[in-house]
């Protein structure tokens, strides 16, 4: 993971001794855009431009998700479940 970068994509947040850089837009950030419907539902997907299945994109999707760079223990942390692949897209971002 390149510091710096993560540095650059998060918002930085203090409280006391604990300090940590949150991400506001995952999707953005791995890349990820969604078209969706009335209902919320996604409707069409991209990924870096192409586009994606549904059931691929419903695997990615990390809308109101909480995921941050705890900067006392230097590691990504994530309060929700996060599939595998979005993590993976996640570092790659990060990197």
């Amino acid at each position: 993971m390149n510091l710096d970068k993560i540095k650059f994509m998060g918002k930085y947040w203090e409280k006391g001794n604990i300090k940590r850089l949150y991400f506001r837009d995952i999707n953005e950030m791995i890349g990820l855009r969604l078209n969706l419907k009335k209902d919320g539902n996604i409707q069409r997907a991209y990924l870096d431009g192409k586009l994606i299945a549904v059931r691929e994109a419903k695997e990615l999707d990390c809308r109101n998700k909480e995921f941050y760079y705890d900067l006392n223990l230097n590691m990504l942390q994530y309060t929700d479940s996060i599939s595998v692949t979005a993590l993976d897209h996640i570092m790659k971002a990060l990197s």
